[in-house]
């Protein structure tokens, strides 16, 4: 109810308010090119933004928000290019994989032969009938129609959320919902949630929606908040998943 959604928008952001929306947009990490491409089991799902992405003094390319996005756009422009959503997951995984270490578990799904046609599929049905039928559809118990080995709802709902924001806002923005966020919303709502429960994915998006009304924001704010939920912006050695949430 509104008073929940205000006393927990008061509990994520207190006094100050919430931050602009360029936080979660600037949320990025490095990562080292070669390894990463090495990573990727087929190359075709490779992203060619990627290519042209400067490196820094380390040799090493930082991949955010914005660019993920901006990977999505041109998969939403270009449903008929088979490889455009798998490289919309492949640059997923490699924004969302844990520092530092190997990628080649987050990479894995780009493996199985369905992958390319499940996820373009996947991005029509987030765009066409909303978030929760997108995360059914692709969920492995029960089992969906698109789902795909080895991908589960901490990566695939990081798909949703790039491929499907703003497409259906009146029915719920689409975000991301792993380990983290899940702890968090425990903690801050003293309830149980599971990541791998499509009821618990609709009612994170309609209470992020309420959070976000409160607080004059926009609900990927609210999930950045529920990922990082300290005082200070983690820096890229800080940000960090858990190893449990690159492959469900």
């Amino acid at each position: 109810d509104q008073m929940q959604a205000k006393a927990l928008a008061n509990a994520l952001f207190g006094d100050g308010g919430a931050p602009a929306r360029d936080c979660p947009l600037n949320q990025g990490f490095t990562r080292d090119p070669g390894l990463t491409r090495r990573a990727v089991p087929e190359s075709r799902a490779w992203p060619p933004e990627l290519d042209g992405v400067p490196l820094d003094k380390h040799g090493r390319f930082r991949l955010d928000r914005r660019k993920v996005f901006s990977i999505a756009e041109r998969a939403i422009r270009t449903p008929e290019d088979r490889w455009a959503a798998a490289q919309l997951h492949c640059a997923v995984a490699i924004w969302g994989a844990h520092p530092g270490r190997d990628m080649k578990r987050a990479l894995r799904p780009l493996a199985d032969p369905a992958a390319p046609e499940r996820l373009t599929e996947a991005l029509k049905v987030v765009r066409g009938e909303g978030p929760t039928s997108a995360y059914r559809a692709l969920a492995r118990k029960p089992l969906g129609r698109l789902y795909i080995s080895g991908l589960g709802a901490s990566f695939f709902t990081k798909c949703l959320y790039f491929g499907g924001w703003d497409s259906k806002p009146l029915v719920g923005q689409p975000l991301i919902m792993d380990d983290r966020v899940v702890d968090s919303l425990a903690a801050l709502t003293k309830e149980s949630w599971s990541k791998d429960e499509v009821g618990d994915y609709s009612r994170y998006l309609d209470l992020a929606r309420d959070i976000a009304h409160e607080a004059e924001t926009t609900e990927d704010v609210v999930e950045w908040r529920l990922w990082q939920p300290s005082e200070d912006e983690l820096d890229d050695s800080e940000a960090e998943l858990d190893d449990d949430e690159l492959l469900d």
